[in-house]
């Protein structure tokens, strides 16, 4: 027996609107089934994360190409 919740609509911890559970993805880990973060929080929040990232990866592959001695194509 699952110990799961019913729920109409939801908070979004990030935008804190209350949203209806459509707009939520699934998480199977919750008691609800759903994420703390809305779809379009989540988006907005990954695409930051992907942003970062990519310039994590740019300036430590330039790094290694100064530091092996190698030129960096601009």
């Amino acid at each position: 027996m699952e110990n799961k919740i019913v729920v109409i609509d939801k908070r979004c911890v990030q935008c804190m609107s209350i949203k209806l559970v459509s707009e939520f993805a699934k998480d199977k880990h919750t008691k609800t089934g759903l994420t703390s973060y809305c779809k379009p929080c989540i988006k907005i929040k990954n695409a930051k994360i992907y942003k970062q990232r990519k310039c994590n990866a740019i300036a430590e592959k330039q790094y290694y190409l100064i530091r092996d001695g190698k030129k960096i194509a601009e």
